[in-house]
């Protein structure tokens, strides 16, 4: 029973190790045989994704790819542990992948970056080509929608944070998770004003924005002091700021932001509903 309790310990500390990248690698190369095996030339387009492809993988790190199939096929994703790392395979047809990146919303910019950092497996590179192509393509309207809806939900989240404040040291691990998401939001709409794709998690993301021609005044600057900063205070004044620097920005772009102030004024949303 000991002997059973030993290496029960010593199988768990092995998978707790994680993966390295050359194992992930050759995870992804099996994920692979296995599709073609099944799919055959269906299978138009097979590639890694994420931080594997980017080189920013750690032995916890997760392993994604997807799986384009032609014309109108369907599968189901496949998720799956190996050890303790999570694995995830996307399936997508040719048709339903159109279909998402011609839904312009915040999500969009990762929709889109993912086929500026793929290594294709097995398949045709063109599907890239298409996909920006597609992207390209897309009416300035979609882009202004998903702005305006943007820059209204970041209202949501200064509010957010600004309660956190007033509520004190019990909210204060909170703070850091609202700060965050409310920069994400605000990168994600300089992103779709640009009509750029975004790549990599976290604080990671934003270096893919420093180098766009439309940003707001000091974003990279705010957005850097948000990132280095552990002080709760400091941390939200960076944030505010981001925020009131990106509001005048936006203004300068087009987007009209309309606040009601009364009841009678707020007879005028009538119309929309």
């Amino acid at each position: 029973m000991a002997e059973s309790n030993q290496s029960a310990v010593k199988e768990r500390e092995k998978k707790s190790e994680g993966v390295s990248h050359e194992e992930r690698l050759m995870i992804a190369g099996q994920i692979k045989d296995m599709i073609v095996e099944k799919y055959g030339e269906q299978a138009k387009m097979i590639a890694l994704c994420g931080s594997t492809v980017r080189g920013e993988d750690t032995q916890f790190s997760d392993m994604e790819m997807m799986v384009i199939l032609k014309g109108q096929q369907k599968a189901k994703d496949v998720s799956f542990l190996y050890g303790e790392n999570y694995m995830h395979v996307e399936m997508l047809s040719e048709d339903d992948l159109m279909k998402k990146i011609g839904q312009v919303n915040l999500n969009w910019p990762f929709v889109v970056g993912t086929f500026h950092n793929i290594k294709i497996l097995a398949g045709d590179s063109s599907m890239i080509d298409e996909v920006k192509k597609a992207a390209e393509a897309l009416p300035e309207e979609k882009f202004a929608s998903a702005i305006q809806e943007g820059v209204l939900s970041l209202f949501e989240n200064v509010g957010k944070i600004k309660a956190a404040k007033l509520k004190g040291r019990n909210e204060l691990a909170n703070l850091d998770t609202l700060i965050y998401r409310l920069a994400l939001k605000v990168g994600l709409i300089v992103s779709l004003m640009n009509r750029a794709p975004i790549f990599g998690s976290s604080y990671k993301a934003f270096d893919s924005l420093y180098g766009l021609p439309k940003l707001p005044e000091n974003f990279e600057k705010d957005a850097k002091l948000i990132i280095a900063s552990e002080n709760p205070d400091e941390k939200t004044r960076y944030a505010l700021d981001l925020f009131e620097s990106f509001l005048k920005f936006a203004k300068e772009q087009g987007v009209e932001i309309e606040s009601y102030s009364s009841a009678q004024e707020l007879k005028m949303l009538a119309e929309n509903f």
